[in-house]
């Protein structure tokens, strides 16, 4: 039993200095995996891609999702998807953010999980959707797949 641990132990040294571990990625709060920003309203998103006429990528996701957490380290983090990415404004939606609370008393999670399933008809996560500037639908949505070819030809741009 101690050999297993301490090797465990040890996979998980570079870990404590940032590198990915991604045996039990999935089991940890959502690391940033760029250097640019990630609008997290979904209307600030939408005038932001009007403005700069780019399409737009809508994630939502859940600070609890294990396959959320699987897509960023499997997929999400690629340097080919990046690369692709930056062709896109980025929104992500979190749906079990319990937080922030309008004036009526309503998480920002809740409004997003609303969203997601009378907008694009889901309640799945994680669950990719592309918008042209306009905020139009410009493909089939793309949910759970940690096949990065698969998610590099399902983006447009």
């Amino acid at each position: 039993m101690i050999i297993p641990s301490l090797a465990f132990a040890f996979y998980l040294v570079p870990g404590l200095r940032g590198a990915p571990v991604k045996l039990i990625s999935a089991f940890a709060p959502p690391m940033p995996v760029e250097e640019r920003e990630v609008f997290s309203d979904y209307e600030e998103g939408l005038l932001f891609a009007k403005q700069h006429n780019k399409p737009i990528l809508l994630d939502f996701t859940g600070y609890g999702c294990v396959n959320c957490r699987k897509m960023e380290a499997y997929v999400i983090s690629n340097d080919s998807v990046q690369a692709r990415l930056k062709n896109y404004v980025l929104i992500t939606l979190y749906v079990d953010d319990k937080l922030d609370k309008d004036a009526d008393g309503e998480s920002e999670g809740n409004e997003n999980s609303r969203l997601q399933r009378e907008v694009y008809g889901s309640n799945a996560q994680p669950y990719y959707i592309q918008l042209s500037p306009q905020g139009e639908i410009i493909s089939e949505p793309y949910a759970f797949s940690v096949k990065v070819d698969d998610f590099l030809n399902w983006l447009k741009y």
